[in-house]
């Protein structure tokens, strides 16, 4: 994680300096940056990279699913007798496994997909996508530059053919 935290550090400083003026761009820069530099670093890839990466995103979307779930687990484990740490460790662990179906419950088709997700989860979606798959690339500034034609670059700029391609690419998941 930490790792992936320095990463996310590193695309947001350089995405600054590139695009101090135009917060979009910032934003599409930002995470193209993020996964090119998660994919090549050795200790996380590609894989690791799009599971942190797109379940950032999710984070997003599950916020209040995952915090009800947690406070009826904490009260759950509180009305056993446990207090503390005893009752938040269990209720923690519990809302971890239950992520996974919260998500399937939350998105089982297209037209779930389209009434969940906005402009920037899409954008963001697409361009983690696109960082990830430059990555073969050696030098991030010739990578976006290539990938840029693909990218989505603000999100006044998402176009259902967009919400299509993360959905039917499960660029999501």
């Amino acid at each position: 994680m930490k790792r992936l935290k320095d990463h996310a550090d590193e695309a947001r400083d350089t995405a600054e300096r590139y695009y101090k003026s135009d917060a979009m761009l910032r934003d599409a820069y930002r995470h193209f940056l993020w996964n090119y530099l998660g994919s090549n670093d050795r200790r996380l890839g590609q894989v690791q990279t799009r599971i942190a990466t797109t379940n950032h995103e999710w984070g997003l979307l599950l916020r209040k699913d995952a915090l009800d779930y947690y406070d009826e687990r904490l009260s759950y484990y509180t009305d056993l007798g446990l207090n503390g740490l005893e009752a938040l460790a269990p209720a923690f662990a519990d809302i971890l496994n239950r992520l996974p179906k919260m998500k399937r419950n939350k998105i089982s088709s297209y037209s779930d997909f389209k009434s969940v997700v906005d402009d920037s989860n899409v954008m963001d979606w697409n361009n983690n996508h696109y960082g990830r798959y430059y990555s073969y690339m050696d030098d991030q500034d010739a990578a976006f530059k290539q990938a840029k034609p693909f990218l989505i670059l603000a999100e006044s700029k998402v176009k259902s053919s967009d919400y299509r391609k993360v959905y039917d690419g499960n660029w999501y998941k």
